[in-house]
């Protein structure tokens, strides 16, 4: 598989997963939106809030899914571009990547979600409107075409964030030498910075200068959310990254 197949190959899986995970994203986040302006409007601000506390729980489901399951299409991904046989061992990578990222994670996108809800109702209370004004306000704002948003740049993130981590953990588990190389999808969600690391290469626990920082893996810091691809040959040694 050349460098071209292999990037668009590696981003065909990438978009199956992402769309994957938008659905389902979108779908919490306007459950959440319905919830937050019912609640409000029949019993106030602080019922809301109490009931939206459920969202942690359920971002936890649904990013524990999603993680798993990329974990596991990229771990086999992986050996499959090395040319291996061997077992992946996606389902310790996925217990570990869940226990150290989905509850920070949940956490981080119920308090977003609890921001804006209380942002729109000391908006909507400065401005004089109604309770029925505002709860319409929080249910368009929290769950409209903002929601939709919202779930593909989450999908986007936490997909590209397992991906990247999966290949990683199945790379050090191999018993060889291994290069990565920094291949850019080079599309207009690039970063110049991560368009112009393209081609850089190191080792496997080498860390990579992107932008003036010192980038373990993509997914990591201020690549989270951005677009790579991994694992090619170069110069008959079989390389990795995404």
């Amino acid at each position: 598989m050349d460098r071209q197949q292999y990037l668009a190959h590696t981003l065909k899986l990438m978009a199956s997963k992402e769309t994957a995970m938008a659905s389902d994203a979108k779908n919490l986040l306007q459950k959440q939106a319905s919830l937050a302006a019912s609640t409000f409007e029949l019993n106030g601000k602080e019922s809301a809030i109490d009931a939206l506390a459920s969202g942690v729980d359920d971002w936890l489901v649904l990013l524990t899914a999603h993680y798993s399951t990329t974990i596991k299409i990229f771990s086999h991904f992986t050996l499959e571009q090395l040319e291996l046989a061997q077992k992946s061992d996606f389902e310790r990578y996925a217990e570990q990547f869940i226990m150290t990222e989905a509850l920070t994670k949940a956490k981080g996108l119920h308090k977003t979600t609890t921001d804006q809800f209380v942002d729109i109702i000391t908006n909507g209370q400065v401005g004089g409107m109604s309770i029925d004004e505002i709860s319409e306000d929080i249910y368009r704002a929290l769950g409209g075409n903002s929601a939709k948003a919202r779930a593909q740049t989450i999908a986007r993130t936490e997909v590209h964030n397992a991906a990247t981590y999966a290949q990683q953990m199945t790379a050090e588990s191999l018993s060889r030498p291994l290069i990565r190389e920094w291949v850019s999808a080079s599309d207009s969600r690039t970063r110049d910075d991560h368009r112009d690391a393209d081609d850089q290469r190191r080792g496997l626990n080498e860390p990579f200068l992107i932008g003036g920082e010192s980038i373990g893996r993509p997914g990591e810091g201020i690549c989270m959310g951005c677009r790579y691809v991994s694992l090619r040959k170069v110069r008959g040694v079989r390389c990795f990254l995404r």
